[in-house]
């Protein structure tokens, strides 16, 4: 028995999926609503073969962002998306609640003692950043906070820190838009 490979189980379940939603959202649209069909990705067949297996990859121009066909593919995708997703009844009422549950809440991470302080990454509520804070005698400052470091026209991350043994100084490293490509 040939078994299946995840990217025909991904594709299987969002055609579900979308099936499910188009067809719930074309039983509650009005006949003003007009959903654009979703458009068709084009078959092109690229065969590799390893260890003597070959392995067909039908979709493998999707890689090239630079194909002509790319582009309005995902447009139109986008589109018939959208109009499905706006047909949904209480939608919005359903997402201003994801929010109030989900976008307010402060989230630490990694924590170590060191020297007899606590340095830990967090997150805090609202904010779209981690920052790495210490905790000394009861106290807490931030050590890190990589939004200031930023400019206006790009942002840094924290990916990684160590403190010292004895918690005196931090080693750390900062990624300039989202490339995980640290600086020391």
């Amino acid at each position: 028995m040939k078994g299946i490979n995840r990217r025909d189980l991904f594709v299987g379940a969002g055609s579900v999926w979308g099936a499910f939603l188009a067809r719930r959202a074309r039983a509650v649209a009005s006949a003003s609503v007009r959903i654009p069909p979703a458009p068709v990705a084009r078959v092109d067949i690229v065969k590799d073969t390893y260890f003597g297996e070959t392995l067909s990859d039908p979709y493998r121009w999707m890689e090239n962002d630079k194909d002509r066909e790319w582009l309005p593919f995902l447009k139109g995708q986008n589109e018939h998306t959208r109009a499905v997703l706006d047909t949904i009844p209480g939608r919005e009422r359903l997402l201003k609640r994801i929010e109030q549950l989900s976008g307010d809440a402060a989230t630490t991470r990694l924590a170590r003692r060191a020297g007899g302080k606590l340095f830990f990454e967090q997150r805090p509520a609202g904010a779209e950043n981690f920052k790495l804070f210490v905790k000394e005698r009861g106290a807490t400052r931030v050590l890190i906070d990589p939004t200031l470091l930023g400019t206006a026209t790009s942002h840094l991350s924290l990916d990684w820190w160590e403190p010292s043994p004895d918690g005196a100084h931090v080693v750390y490293g900062l990624s300039k838009d989202g490339s995980e490509d640290s600086v020391l």
